[in-house]
């Protein structure tokens, strides 16, 4: 929110100015209406039990789940339906995703979340679901879906090229710093590993988009979106 680096604020090496925008912050973050709920050791009722309470309470409009992982409790509750079979690690990360997917039209909120990656990762000329670490039924109920990665050697060369391009073209594009590799957009007018070129600070989390091409790198013309609220 401040957007100062974490790490600045984490050592407690700001400068006045500093201090007075993360003091800002903090304030806009107290009276926003983001609510955070943690829960070291979840199961279904009580993520569900969250939504619902802040669905109601609050009427919030977005969830962001922090992660899709296997926990003791989780892998217990799945078991106990089951019938008391127990159940592998891939289809304790499936369920949950699949349940996840519920809350999203049971309570008429998008729901975000990640999950880790496998020890391939990058190695393929396409980024797609066999890079998820556990289980790749974890996107099968996933509306849009992708793998963020900086760039590789060879995608820094495709950047170079297309912002000698750009820049000569007048757009004044941030040079990108990774890249989504989108192997699933549901109802997408775009062809399916499209690839979105951002500039991310990794101190701040603040993201501006470059450009979209597809897996092979060909650029791809996205007009801008513009949100709007009633």
């Amino acid at each position: 929110i401040s957007g100062i680096s974490g790490n600045i604020i984490l050592d407690g090496k700001y400068t006045k100015e500093q201090e007075e925008r993360i003091d800002e912050a903090i304030k806009i973050l107290d009276e926003s209406n983001i609510q955070m709920c943690y829960m070291p050791s979840f199961t279904k009722k009580s993520i569900e039990d969250c939504i619902k309470d802040n669905v109601i309470k609050y009427g919030i409009e977005v969830v962001v789940f922090d992660y899709i992982q296997e926990s003791p409790s989780l892998s217990a509750e799945l078991n106990s339906a089951n019938g008391g079979i127990g159940m592998r690690n891939d289809q304790v990360l499936g369920a949950l995703s699949d349940f996840l997917k519920l809350m999203a039209r049971t309570y008429n909120v998008p729901v975000y979340t990640c999950t880790q990656t496998n020890a391939n990762l990058g190695t393929n000329e396409i980024i797609g679901s066999e890079s998820i670490a556990g289980s790749r039924s974890i996107s099968h109920k996933l509306d849009v879906g992708g793998v963020l990665l900086p760039l590789r050697p060879k995608e820094k060369k495709v950047a170079e090229k297309i912002a000698l391009e750009t820049h000569e073209k007048g757009f004044g594009l941030p040079n990108p710093t990774h890249i989504y590799h989108l192997y699933k957009c549901r109802f997408s007018a775009y062809p399916q590993n499209i690839k979105v070129w951002v500039s991310i600070d990794m101190g701040t989390g603040r993201m501006k988009d470059c450009f979209c091409t597809s897996w092979d790198n060909m650029l791809i013309k996205v007009p801008k979106t513009k949100l709007e609220r009633k």
